[in-house]
């Protein structure tokens, strides 16, 4: 069962860290189901424009960049260190 810890997703300082997903695709549908999830709350549609692969000496991020339905653009940050090159 995947698991969300972490902050709040607004820089890498801050990302979400995904907990229990068992490989890489995992670690992904986990990432667009929070999403899903979170928008759904505040009743907005979104795109992801791109998605980017951070390293660091902490571990492994995804930075996903969106626009919602009002044309704003938003970043958030997913810590996939657990998940990331698991197959």
């Amino acid at each position: 069962m995947v698991k969300y810890e972490g902050g709040a997703g607004t820089s890498i300082r801050e990302a979400i860290k995904i907990i229990g997903a068992q490989n890489d695709r995992e670690g992904v549908d986990a990432e667009y189901r929070f999403l899903a999830r979170i928008f759904s709350v505040i009743r907005l549609h979104f795109t992801v424009l791109f998605q980017e692969l951070f390293r660091n000496k902490d571990g492994y991020y995804d930075r996903l960049v969106l626009m919602d339905e009002n044309g704003k653009i938003s970043e958030i940050w997913f810590d996939i260190t657990e998940c990331y090159g698991k197959w």
